[in-house]
C-alpha cells in the first residue's frame, strides 16, 4: 500500500484477521485462570502477560502488512508516529474485566490519518473475544459481524427511559467538582446509569441496549476508534465540551504523546447528545 493512498477494504480485512486471527487464539491459551496473573504498572493500572503479547503480534502483523503505517500502542514504545496513517492498539481494552474473567473486556484498533496538519480517525474496530463479536465502522457505516447496525434516531427520547454507561468511578472523580455534580444530576435523570463499560459497553450502545456514555481519564487507544464507530451506526461522539474526536487528538503535539488523559461523550443521536452536553455546561 503506498503512503499516500488509502485503502480501506484492506484495512477493514485487517481489523477481522487481528480479531480472529491473533487476538482470539492468543486469549484462548489464557483460559486457566492462574494464567491471568498481573502486575501493576507505573501508573497503577495493571497488565497481565497476554497484553503485550498481543500486542506484540498485531504489531508484527501490521508491520508486515503496512510496512509504511505507523504503530502506537498502549504496552509498546511508538513505531513511526509521523507517518500518514498509524494505527492505535488496546490489547486488552478492560484489563481489570479480563484479570476477574468477567465477559466485558475486549480489543481497540483504530486508524488515524494525519495530513495538512489535521489527524482524522478513519477506521474504529471493537472485538469482544468472550462473545465471539467484532463492530467496525468507518464513520458512515458500522457493522457486527459484517451486518450493518444503526442506533435509536428518534428526536423524542425520555431520558428516564433510558440507560446511560458511565466510567471508571475514580478517573470520573478526578474531575472538578462541579462537573462531578453536573454528571451525578444528569445520571439521576436516566432509567439507570451503570458501570459495565469497556468493550462490551460499545456493542451494548450499537445493539440499543444502552443510549448514552460518557467517561474521562482514557488513553488515545481508547477513544480514537469510537468516532467512526459510533458516528458510522448514526451516533455521535464528542469530549464534554462538544469537540470531535478529530479536533481533540489534532491538537495533541504528536499522536503518541503519553501525557493526555481523555474524555468523551457518546450518545444515539444528535438530538440526545445535545441534551447532554448542555446538562455538561449547565
Amino acid at each position: 500500500m503506498s503512503e499516500m493512498v488509502y485503502d480501506e477494504a484492506k484495512c477493514i480485512l485487517a481489523c477481522e484477521h487481528i480479531a480472529r486471527g491473533i487476538v482470539r487464539p492468543i486469549l484462548a491459551k489464557y483460559s486457566d485462570p492462574r494464567s491471568r496473573a498481573a502486575a501493576l504498572k507505573p501508573d497503577g493500572s495493571i497488565v497481565t502477560e497476554a497484553d503485550p503479547e498481543i500486542e506484540s503480534a498485531i504489531r508484527a502483523y501490521l508491520g508486515s502488512t503496512f510496512p509504511t503505517h505507523g504503530i502506537i500502542g498502549e504496552e509498546g514504545d511508538a513505531t513511526n508516529p509521523e507517518a500518514r496513517f498509524v494505527w492505535l492498539l488496546d490489547p486488552i481494552d478492560g484489563t481489570e474485566s479480563f484479570h476477574a474473567r468477567l465477559p466485558f473486556f475486549g480489543s481497540l484498533i483504530g486508524l488515524v490519518e494525519q495530513h495538512a496538519g489535521r489527524r482524522t480517525p478513519l477506521l474504529g474496530a471493537v472485538y469482544v473475544p468472550e462473545h465471539d463479536v467484532l463492530a467496525i465502522g468507518n464513520g458512515t457505516i458500522t457493522t457486527i459481524d459484517g451486518v450493518k447496525v444503526r442506533m435509536d434516531s428518534s428526536p423524542d427520547l425520555v431520558l428516564e427511559r433510558l440507560r446511560m454507561i458511565v466510567g471508571d468511578i475514580a478517573s470520573l472523580g478526578e474531575q472538578p467538582v462541579e462537573r462531578i455534580t453536573r454528571l451525578a444530576k444528569l445520571a439521576a435523570e436516566f432509567r439507570s446509569a451503570k458501570t459495565w463499560g469497556d468493550c462490551l459497553g460499545v456493542i451494548d450502545m450499537l445493539q440499543g441496549r444502552v443510549h448514552a456514555r460518557i467517561e474521562a481519564g482514557l488513553g488515545i487507544e481508547d477513544v480514537v476508534p469510537f468516532g467512526p464507530i459510533f458516528e458510522g451506526a448514526g451516533g455521535c461522539v464528542t469530549d464534554w465540551s462538544g469537540r470531535s474526536i478529530s479536533e481533540v487528538i489534532s491538537e495533541l503535539p504528536s499522536l503518541d504523546d503519553k501525557r493526555h488523559a481523555f474524555e468523551f461523550v457518546a450518545s444515539a443521536n444528535s438530538d440526545l447528545h445535545r441534551r447532554l452536553l448542555g446538562s455538561l455546561s449547565a
